[in-house]
């Protein structure tokens, strides 16, 4: 197990503090923490969170690969002229 510390200036090391881990995490420092959470608790959250840019990028491609496989699907599919393609799901990114 790799312990994540910050060396300090007496060549001693001190652990990261929950907020710390968050900040890595890409959280912002309004975000406020359970009051009743143990440190424990928050570095597991901490630990099991993902970046939103992660999130971001991967959301992208798949709505890339659904409107690649949509409109896939449309040029073998024979609409009505008057028929309008439906959509399945809708993410919107900011």
């Amino acid at each position: 197990m790799m312990l994540l510390g910050i060396r300090r200036k007496s060549s001693k090391f001190r652990n990261i503090t929950p907020r710390e881990a968050f900040r890595f995490q890409g959280f912002p420092d309004s975000f406020i923490f359970p009051p009743e959470l143990s440190n424990s608790a928050l570095y597991h959250q901490a630990g099991n969170s993902v970046v939103v840019p992660v999130v971001r990028r991967i959301a992208e491609r798949i709505i890339l690969a659904m409107s690649e496989t949509d409109l896939a699907a449309h040029r073998n599919f024979n609409l009505a002229p008057d028929a309008e393609p439906q959509a399945f799901l809708r993410i919107e990114l900011e």
